[in-house]
């Protein structure tokens, strides 16, 4: 009982099921004791019909037609019949009942139906008058299993009873899914906006609804237009500054190596640390635009196979043999063969940024291990891809904050180590585009930064199945 439409469901049907059945219990304990009117009402009308065709029997085929008629009644109905003369003799049937004396003195007070109630049966008679004058009370016996016709049969009312609660149901599964409909689509597209999908609008979706959630949802889709339009301004002002500098910066360069032939010695060193600025400036630009880049495009327009185990090898020598001169080494522990499908572009560059992250903060003399492995996720293969440094750890409270552009833990340290705070979102964005996820943590011996991918696995057959590749083909999963 999780989701709000099951509970709506589930307590609407059960509140209007138990109403259901206190009614129909309700009902039914009174019917245990029918009222006598209620048994006047009914069988009332049946008696005087009764007598009706007494009346009509006698006439046409004398006492034998009403006895052929009485005979008749008992097969059909289980009801038996007698008619007796004025002086209450008997004229035709067989009720040798103690009650049927004194019901025929009442009966002769009147043309009304005269009852008499017994626990195991019910009485009837009526005075009435055959065609040549006679005065005769014709006396009905109807038995407790006809009496309780009156009430509901039990097989029709259980059925009804059923029948209720299944149309309450319908009733509640169509309120449930009336009142719950807009929340999920709400829901679907607040997951798609969180995924990068900003162009999601639910306000189309809403058919001719006007209420609160159509309020809510009209709402929505303001934020959500505000919101693009603010990332979209934001990510068109980066990629334009950035674009913009890369032109003096390039004028810069040239500028440094004129300088550098015209200075003497004593300038050596300034240009030097003007050159090494200028290539941080360069980096911060190009991490900039690559942000910029991916945060523009909210999925992969296209994709292929790519092996991962080539990029950790290509990313560890490369980062090894920069990290020996800096007193520190990368090595790869574990490397099994993984294929994800995406761009291998993006891919290479999340693993790198990761990689160069660890080798900034580990301590000198120490490693960077790279584990590279394919585990099954609830049936999913995953690539994972998991990098530990001996560095000193984040605090708990700073990890998620981590993959945000231009956060620093720490000012001083960030000056020593070069960093701008863009790599690890760079990577973040990189791996969500590749419906990946990427997560931070610390652990015994320092800091642990690790990617999952969805991976593909090895084709029998040799191709994709959906792209039929023919060089090393996969099978996506």
């Amino acid at each position: 009982m999780r989701t709000l439409f099951f509970k709506i469901f589930i307590w609407f049907w059960l509140a209007i099921a138990l109403l259901i059945a206190a009614s129909y219990t309700t009902d039914l304990s009174v019917q245990q004791d029918l009222p006598p009117q209620r048994l006047r009402n009914f069988y009332g009308n049946t008696v005087n019909v009764y007598a009706e065709s007494t009346v009509v029997m006698a006439d046409s085929k004398g006492l034998v037609g009403v006895q052929t008629f009485f005979d008749r009644l008992k097969r059909s109905s289980n009801i038996q019949a007698a008619l007796y003369a004025g002086d209450e003799k008997l004229m035709v049937g067989n009720l040798s009942l103690p009650e049927v004396p004194e019901l025929l003195k009442r009966a002769a007070t009147g043309y009304q139906v005269e009852f008499e109630f017994n626990e195991g049966f019910l009485l009837a008679a009526r005075r009435l008058v055959l065609a040549d004058g006679k005065l005769c009370t014709l006396v009905v016996l109807i038995p407790r299993q006809r009496m309780s016709l009156v009430r509901d049969n039990p097989k029709i009312f259980y059925l009804r009873l059923l029948a209720q609660i299944i149309t309450s149901g319908v009733i509640c599964y169509a309120l449930a899914k009336y009142l719950t409909g807009p929340v999920l689509k709400l829901r679907e597209a607040t997951h798609k906006f969180s995924h990068g999908e900003l162009s999601i609008r639910v306000t189309p979706r809403m058919g001719r609804r006007r209420d609160e959630l159509t309020d809510l949802a009209r709402d929505f889709d303001e934020m959500a237009s505000r919101i693009e339009t603010l990332l979209q301004s934001q990510n068109r002002l980066l990629g334009d500054i950035s674009h913009e500098l890369r032109s003096p910066l390039s004028r810069l360069y040239v500028a440094l190596g004129l300088a550098r032939r015209k200075s003497g010695e004593a300038a050596t060193e300034a240009l030097d640390r003007i050159e090494h600025e200028t290539e941080r400036l360069n980096e911060l630009i190009s991490q900039v635009l690559m942000l910029a880049r991916l945060e523009s495009y909210p999925n992969l327009t296209e994709a292929k196979p790519v092996e991962l185990q080539e990029i950790v090898e290509k990313i560890a020598a490369d980062a090894n043999f920069e990290a020996r001169n800096q007193s520190r080494s990368v090595v790869i522990t574990q490397a099994e063969a993984c294929v994800v499908q995406g761009s291998g572009e993006l891919l290479y560059q999340a693993v790198e940024n990761v990689v160069r992250n660890a080798v900034k903060y580990t301590h000198p003399n120490t490693t960077v291990e790279i584990e590279l492995s394919q585990q099954v996720v609830n049936h999913q293969p995953m690539a994972v891809v998991r990098v530990y440094d001996y560095g000193p750890g984040v605090p708990e409270a700073e990890l998620e904050k981590l993959f945000q552009p231009f956060y620093r833990i720490g000012e001083g340290r960030d000056r020593k180590t070069g960093g701008v705070g863009l790599g690890l979102a760079i990577a973040q964005r990189a791996t969500l585009l590749h419906q990946g996820t990427i997560t931070a943590s610390n652990c015994a011996t320092g800091f642990k930064v690790e990617i999952r991918l969805p991976a593909i696995t090895f084709s029998n057959e040799g191709r994709t199945e959906n792209e039929g590749l023919h060089t090393k083909d996969f099978q996506r999963v």
